[in-house]
């Protein structure tokens, strides 16, 4: 699995977690996180401009994965600074999934969306 933009995240950050195994490929652009690997790669985004625009929440069972239709996101507020709203964004992500009710059968895993300024403008003219 590629590692440099897939996940748009810079690879220092990725270092800790992807030597612990903990990054799952779901897809060639998606990768998930259990819980505390998930807060982990938030925590590390701490002081940096990287939002993250919301996630969904997959059941892993052996090799089998499966989308659970569970998910957030965070909208930016109209004139709200990029580095206010990549703060907030992830704090939403940190309670969504601290607060998620995982099954005590299954794995769940945390698909992330990440976005620097940049890559957020060129979205909202897309979109």
């Amino acid at each position: 699995m590629s590692h440099d933009n897939v996940l748009n995240l810079p690879l220092e950050i990725l270092d800790d977690v992807l030597a612990e195994g903990a990054l799952i490929p779901l897809g060639a652009h998606e990768a998930g996180w259990d819980r505390p690997n998930a807060k982990a790669v938030l925590d590390a985004l701490a002081g940096t401009d990287v939002a993250v625009l919301g996630g969904d929440v997959w059941d892993a069972s052996g090799t089998y994965f499966k989308l659970t239709y569970d998910n957030w996101y965070c909208v930016r507020v109209s004139d709200e600074p990029f580095q206010l709203f990549s703060r907030r964004s992830r704090e939403a992500a940190y309670k969504f999934i601290d607060g998620y009710r995982e099954p005590m059968d299954r794995r769940t895993l945390y698909i992330l969306v990440f976005a620097d300024e940049r890559q957020f403008d060129a979205l909202e003219q897309v979109g």
